[in-house]
């Protein structure tokens, strides 16, 4: 029974003597502790000459992670730094704005070809220096085809990155004059965009149309270059607006606006009678329904467009044949005077046939060649007084977009 515990206590003891013999090693078998490391440089000009109160940051991950100005001999120590191989971004920036901003080594901000600097564990790393030339700027003035300052406008930055190729810098706002001003930019090549949030009306630096048609700005070292922008312009008219229609009185014309550029912009009709020359009592719509009173002239619509930050535009359609009077009612079958004309008794008038069929029709009574006061009717009574005389009735028919007619019935003649 012993003998079958035998083997646990002897796991036991030999724990007890691995914990023992681990708590009795020498203190200098620990892992050594791992101390962060600093970068040493110096900032001067073309000339060589120092340039202090210059702010150098150190960037990793895209996070500030330390900061030091230049003092009087150009020199600055970010410090502490923890070891990093792959490196840290440098930027060396001047508040002032005499020079312009790099990166480490000698890089344009937005060429993302920053040369990254490693630091090493308790080590501080000399060395990391920046000559910084004069600052160049652009600047400008944004505003909208109607001369109004942009307010609010964007302007991006462009640099070239060689063999074509362009990289995005940043986006720069104007103020309430519509100014902006880049700047602290190297000796460089760039392009400039021009947007308004408001319209979306965008182009490129000279009136391009896109970023390959732009106009490159080359800067040289501490020069100023302006570049003004207007937004928008003459709205124009790509096809003529149209008619459709039959040029007559009561029939309705439709104006077919035409084409414009730009897309999405506002549209306004006028129409023109004749050689009328005032505007302002033109009719207005896309629909015009000639009067009488422009029976014989032609007709013509004119179209304006209108956005904001744009001039309007107009365009004036071609003329219509002249307005012709509307066409009359037709009598096809003509009304008659119906019942027996005999004295006392009550005759009455067909509603006949008329084209178009939906007529309105109105009555006047005659007897003997003379109008019967109030025989308005279509009945009418025959009276005493009226004995061997003739009877006959004017029947005058309307209908919508066609001009009246008149016909008569034939006469009859009243009998006892």
């Amino acid at each position: 029974m012993n003998r079958r515990r035998a083997p646990l206590v002897t796991a036991v003891v030999t724990l007890v003597v691995l914990v023992v013999s681990l708590a009795s090693a020498p203190a200098g078998s620990a892992q050594p502790e791992v101390g962060p490391g600093a970068v040493k440089g110096v900032v001067t000009d073309v000339g060589g000459a120092p340039v202090p109160d210059i702010v150098v940051s150190f960037y990793r991950g895209g996070s500030l992670v330390g900061q030091d100005e230049t003092d009087a001999t150009g020199a600055y120590e970010v410090a502490p730094l923890q070891p990093d191989t792959f490196g840290y971004y440098v930027e060396f920036y001047d508040p002032d704005g005499e020079f312009a901003t790099e990166w480490y080594d000698d890089r344009s901000p937005g060429d993302f070809l920053y040369v990254p600097v490693s630091v090493a564990a308790d080590t501080t790393r000399t060395g990391i220096n920046a000559v910084l030339e004069a600052a160049a700027t652009i600047t400008g003035r944004l505003t909208t085809a109607t001369g109004a300052p942009l307010v609010g406008g964007k302007v991006s930055m462009w640099l070239g990155a060689g063999g074509g190729y362009w990289s995005w810098r940043t986006v720069y706002t104007t103020d309430a004059n519509g100014r902006y001003t880049i700047d602290r930019l190297k000796a460089r090549t760039y392009l400039v965009e021009f947007y308004d949030p408001a319209t979306g009306i965008q182009e490129f630096w000279d009136n391009a149309s896109n970023l390959y048609a732009s106009t490159p700005i080359a800067l040289a070292s501490g020069s100023t270059v302006t570049a003004d922008a207007m937004l928008g312009g003459t709205i124009a008219n790509t096809r003529a607006p149209t008619i459709s229609g039959t040029p007559e009185v009561g029939k309705a014309l439709t104006a077919s606006p035409g084409a414009w550029t730009p897309a999405g912009i506002a549209l306004s009709y006028r129409w023109v009678v004749g050689d009328d020359s005032d505007p302002t009592d033109d009719p207005t719509g896309a629909v015009y329904v000639p009067r009488a009173a422009d029976v014989g002239k032609t007709i013509r619509v004119r179209v304006t467009g209108t956005a904001l930050g744009w001039l309007p535009g107009s365009a004036l359609s071609a003329p219509t044949g002249p307005v012709a009077p509307p066409a009359a009612v037709v009598n096809v079958v003509r009304p008659r005077i119906k019942g027996v004309a005999r004295t006392g008794r009550t005759v009455w008038v067909s509603r006949g046939e008329w084209e178009p069929e939906a007529v309105a029709r109105s009555y006047q009574w005659y007897v003997a060649g003379r109008r019967v006061r109030d025989a308005t009717l279509r009945r009418f009574v025959l009276r005493p007084a009226h004995v061997g005389k003739r009877v006959k009735v004017r029947v005058r028919a309307t209908a919508a977009g066609h001009s009246p007619v008149t016909v008569w019935t034939r006469t009859v003649r009243v009998r006892r």
